[in-house]
């Protein structure tokens, strides 16, 4: 995937877009290239760097969101899934997204490249969440949760790119560091973590807080059963 996406087109004279996920439902995940970290006057460029971006129906959604607002997002879906018939799904979301920090759940597609590829029952608990309202710097928008799971995960492969680029290795950051710390930040709306221990958890990690397989388990019983 690093690979693949190191080669995707795009450059400030001529950006270009790489369409990545289509959901169904109107909605469509890609990238255009280059981000804003390859900004040749930025004092540290990312010639690789790509914008995550998404499509629904025919218009792109200017969904600018950061790391915090992701965070949010997921914390607001635990918190509004706790205690309902929602719950088991946000679990297994939960569970999703721990297992994509290893991309466990990714297989070849017919043209050979790596994707998230969901088995059906799981996809069809995720389809039966509801659009949650998402806040962003500019904006609100409300996005079915298996939207913003693919969002992510276009997000992740864009840190994997940037991390292999710059020390040659991943080795817990990049995509594993991205997934976990959402996952955590999934858990405390749910209930399962305390949010201060999370917040302590991104100032001791520089932004990330890691989240252990055993409490990971504790907190989604789904992945006590799944191949890792």
């Amino acid at each position: 995937m690093i690979e693949e996406a190191s080669l995707w087109p795009g450059t400030h004279a001529a950006p270009e877009q790489t369409w990545v996920y289509d959901l169904g439902q109107g909605y469509a995940i890609g990238v255009t290239k280059p981000g804003k970290e390859a900004d040749p006057t930025r004092r540290n460029v990312n010639t690789f760097d790509m914008l995550p971006w998404i499509r629904h129906q025919e218009s792109r959604v200017p969904f600018d969101a950061g790391f915090n607002d992701i965070f949010r997002a997921l914390y607001d879906i635990g918190t509004q899934s706790a205690h309902s018939r929602q719950e088991v799904a946000a679990r297994v979301l939960g569970a999703v997204l721990y297992r994509a920090a290893w991309a466990l759940d990714h297989k070849n597609d017919v043209s050979g490249h790596l994707r998230l590829a969901l088995d059906a029952s799981t996809e069809s608990v995720l389809l039966g969440m509801p659009s949650r309202r998402i806040q962003t710097p500019t904006d609100e928008y409300d996005l079915p949760a298996i939207v913003l799971l693919y969002f992510l995960e276009v997000l992740a492969l864009n840190e994997d790119v940037k991390y292999f680029h710059r020390r040659g290795t991943l080795q817990m950051v990049g995509r594993p560091s991205t997934y976990q710390t959402c996952t955590r930040a999934l858990a405390c709306g749910l209930g399962s973590e305390h949010p201060m221990d999370f917040a302590y958890g991104l100032s001791r990690g520089n932004g990330v807080a890691r989240l252990s397989r055993p409490r990971a388990e504790a907190y989604f019983p789904a992945l006590a059963s799944s191949p890792s």
